[in-house]
């Protein structure tokens, strides 16, 4: 019995080191790639597959292009996120350690004394009810609770587009397609037309005609392409539209438009390439000349401090001609801050100056500044935070949209607020609408580059 004791003991100090090393060691940034690119790299995969399928002869040529198709329209629907998710790893405090130190080894022994008893009944696996959470039954059952709710809440508020946007969403999860439909030509009434408004209604009508361009459809993508021209589905559906009607040249021509707008390293582009060498080698039509855009390229954020060369040169200054050197830069910044009243990261490289120099009047004048521009897209308050905890999915998704809205709004008047186009940009990364997040992506683009 001692030897089982002492084992016991081991373990669990085996336990403990493995759990609390990481938690106690780690410190790093590492980064992870977006779910996009893991799409992406699934799509990439079904293409492939499905060329080898054809040349063993279970697909048609028939089947084959209506799969290439759907692949490839996801993969332009998810093509605009960028960039890496940062994961920061650190020492964990001083209490988690604590807490895993000593509840880990208890509750290992009370479970012990529970489950390990002698007498304990048998309980065979086939009797045992198995959890059923996330079951595709039981998502669907929630998914068709939450359209109830907000059912609700559009005859509480009709003209709210935001609660008709979500509920085109969850009725295309449960394939009500006719539903979604619907929903989204509510939407479309109440944002005025709105291009993504109309993208995705003709997207619906799509689907819910069996993945086939209808006429009515048609022409909700020509309206959405003139109001968004920079939209790349736009093109992909009416060159389908034109294909399955025969017009070759004209699928040629929204094919090739679609390139026009397309970064060379866009992650669709060799499949809509090979589409039209397809239709060229078929019909025997020229290949039209195209010109992608450059490669997208993170931005480069602008050295703000001084150069290597003004660090070299002031260490050889005396003590005198250091302090006018760095007054001649927090001048030179100052100048330029009046003639760029809304650069935020200006203002706070200012005030950091003067509280340098020691110049308490100044430092404040820099900061009234600061609050001015910071006042001028605020986020959530602690109020609203609290309550978005105790709301539903879908209600926090509408609260969401709400005050991304809001912000929006606020950055028109206010087309320079750096800090505002970055919140902007990184909301709209998370509700995943990934042409408005391009278009905020611009702006900061715009403003770093100065």
């Amino acid at each position: 019995m001692t030897a089982l004791w002492i084992s016991t003991a081991a373990l669990t100090l085996a336990a403990l080191a493995a759990l609390l090393l990481p938690l106690v060691l780690r410190k790093r940034t590492d980064e992870a790639p977006l779910r996009a690119q893991f799409d992406l790299t699934v799509y990439k995969d079904q293409l492939a597959e499905i060329d080898r399928d054809v040349e063993r002869g279970v697909l048609s040529a028939d089947q084959a292009d209506s799969a290439h198709t759907e692949i490839e329209r996801r993969m332009l629907a998810v093509s605009g996120d960028s960039g890496d998710a940062v994961i920061k790893n650190t020492p964990a405090p001083a209490w988690l350690v604590a807490i895993v130190m000593f509840t880990v080894p208890l509750g290992a022994f009370a479970l012990y004394f529970h489950l390990g008893q002698p007498a304990q009944p048998d309980r065979p696996y086939a009797e045992r009810e198995q959890p059923k959470t996330g079951s595709p039954t039981v998502r669907k059952e929630q998914i068709v609770k939450m359209i109830g709710t907000i059912r609700e809440k559009i005859k509480q508020d009709p003209e709210n587009p935001q609660n008709w946007a979500i509920l085109g969403q969850a009725s295309q999860m449960v394939g009500d397609t006719a539903g979604s439909v619907q929903a989204y030509e509510q939407l479309v009434v109440l944002t005025n037309r709105n291009p993504d408004a109309l993208m995705v209604l003709g997207e619906a009508m799509f689907m819910d005609a069996g993945e086939v361009v209808t006429p009515a459809a048609v022409k909700l993508f020509q309206e959405a392409k003139q109001g968004s021209p920079n939209n790349p589905m736009t093109y992909y559906y009416l060159a389908l539209e034109r294909q399955a009607a025969d017009d070759l040249q004209g699928a040629l021509d929204e094919y090739a438009s679609l390139l026009n707008i397309s970064p060379a390293d866009g992650e669709w582009v060799p499949n809509i390439q090979a589409r039209m060498k397809a239709i060229t080698a078929k019909a025997g039509l020229a290949m039209p000349m195209v010109q992608l855009l450059p490669a997208a390229k993170p931005a480069q954020i602008p050295a703000t401090g001084p150069t290597q060369q003004q660090i070299n040169d002031a260490q050889n200054m005396s003590a005198g001609d250091q302090q006018a050197m760095i007054q001649t830069m927090i001048n030179r910044l100052a100048d330029k801050m009046k003639a760029n009243p809304d650069d935020l990261e200006g203002w706070k490289r200012l005030a950091n100056a003067y509280k340098v120099q020691g110049d308490t009047a100044k430092m404040a004048e820099a900061q009234a500044q600061i609050d001015r521009l910071q006042a001028a897209t605020p986020g959530p308050t602690r109020q609203q935070i609290q309550d978005a905890q105790s709301m539903s999915g879908a209600d926090q998704q509408a609260m969401i949209q709400t005050m991304v809205n809001r912000l929006a709004e606020k950055l028109k008047a206010n087309p320079d607020d750096l800090e505002g186009w970055k919140r902007l940009a990184n909301a709209y990364k998370v509700l995943g609408d990934s042409t408005k997040m391009a278009e905020a992506q611009a702006q900061i683009n715009r403003l770093q580059g100065r």
